[in-house]
């Protein structure tokens, strides 16, 4: 078993494109995007696809393309690139965008233990799930999943701790330090492993029935 990964900043997880507004190089772009679909389509040992961004970047936006024919917009693209897997025989897991602190946390809290200040400790998740990604809402297959972070991270009522056990959840304003991530292992492992003992858990990851 193993797990291949596509990443490229500012390169949305979609066949294939990339927002105008976004000012990323368009053929680095989808030239990513061709090399996972390549590796989806040349590999009959995957099974399941996660589809994670920071998706407030590109809910609505148009796109553009290099050299391929695509949708017009994200929304269509997405839901485009949805759809294909499924008609593949793939699982399909949609990650919500990270719940944001919107400051750089290990700054933040060095710099209040320096000036021996009361650390911040938390923050409010004021995000709706998915950001009404309207790209999701018309899927209704049962191989498809919607894996919500701020039900892993953050409390019930939309408080979201920074620090647990002494140790960060965060790094910086967005992006999870190890300790956060380990927090995350339980419920990708349900993903990719639904028939395991661990996986009859109740779960965040909302799997169609």
């Amino acid at each position: 078993n193993g797990i291949y990964q596509v990443t490229k900043g500012g390169c949305p997880p979609i066949f294939y494109g990339v927002p105008r507004e976004v000012g990323i190089d368009a053929k680095a772009c989808v030239k990513a995007q061709k090399a996972a679909w390549e590796k989806i389509d040349n590999e009959p040992a995957i099974t399941t696809v996660f589809i994670a961004a920071r998706w407030p970047l590109y809910e609505g936006k148009s796109i553009e393309t290099v050299d391929v024919a695509s949708p017009k917009y994200f929304n269509d693209a997405l839901s485009g690139t949805i759809r294909s897997l499924l008609s593949r025989g793939l699982n399909v897991i949609v990650v919500d965008s990270l719940p944001e602190p919107g400051v750089d946390v290990s700054n933040i809290l060095a710099r209040k233990a320096l000036l021996q200040q009361t650390p911040l400790d938390s923050f409010k998740d004021e995000r709706a799930p998915f950001q009404s990604l309207g790209a999701i809402t018309g899927i209704d297959h049962k191989r498809f999943g919607l894996l919500r972070l701020n039900k892993v991270l953050c409390s019930t009522d939309g408080t979201c701790p920074l620090l647990e056990a002494g140790n960060m959840l965060y790094f910086d304003g967005d992006h999870l330090a190890k300790a956060g991530v380990g927090k995350l292992t339980a419920e990708i492992e349900t993903a990719l492993f639904p028939d395991s003992e661990r996986s009859r858990a109740t779960s965040s990851i909302g799997l169609r029935p």
